[in-house]
């Protein structure tokens, strides 16, 4: 997480100073350099992983996780950024719809409660994905005029539109249908709705 450096306040504001990263954001990485070769996806991977456990394991989830919200320190690491969205998992038990739309869990567009912690592990995905394709699974790019109605509604109708070699289509179809609640116990988040 980007660490807090200083607070100031004056008569109408509090400012919080940040500490600097300069070397760039993960989107930045996957589009100048092309499809990450695997040993650098799976470290930057191992990185979300970290945390995503770490906010998880501290009843936080994230809740817009996307290669923009992650900062690159200049050793390399990860700094998970921009936490306006993001509840404690006790109250990200709602029927709110937040998020960027490529990276939300089904479920969201379903709006179906009790999906906690499982939407981030479902956004750590997509962006596994990216990296190792430099393409985003999503059938938003295919649509014209884009907008989020149209969007969330092309993925209520198509599922997504992911498109995978053959022998990947198993795995894949197993995944879209497990909800990603399903996915937070085996990664330890526990069930929805305890």
């Amino acid at each position: 997480m980007n660490g807090a450096v200083d607070v100031f306040h004056d008569a109408l504001n509090l400012y919080l100073m940040l500490e600097c990263i300069p070397a760039g954001v993960l989107h930045d990485i996957i589009y100048h350099r092309g499809p990450l070769d695997a040993t650098t996806a799976r470290f930057y991977y191992a990185n979300i992983v970290c945390a995503l456990e770490f906010l998880h394991a501290n009843g936080i989830v994230h809740r817009d996780l996307k290669p923009a919200n992650i900062l690159i320190k200049p050793d390399g690491y990860i700094s998970l950024v921009d936490f306006g969205l993001a509840k404690p998992e006790t109250d990200a038990h709602t029927w709110s719809m937040v998020g960027t739309p490529i990276y939300m869990a089904p479920e969201l567009f379903m709006s179906q409660a009790g999906v906690g912690c499982g939407v981030d592990w479902f956004s750590s995905g997509i962006i596994l994905y990216e990296m190792v394709t430099q393409r985003v699974a999503s059938i938003m790019f295919r649509m014209d005029n884009f907008s989020a109605q149209r969007y969330f509604l092309a993925i209520l109708r198509e599922g997504g539109g992911t498109h995978l070699p053959a022998h990947r289509q198993q795995k894949i179809q197993m995944a879209e249908k497990t909800p990603c609640w399903k996915i937070a116990q085996v990664t330890g988040c526990g069930s929805p709705h305890s």
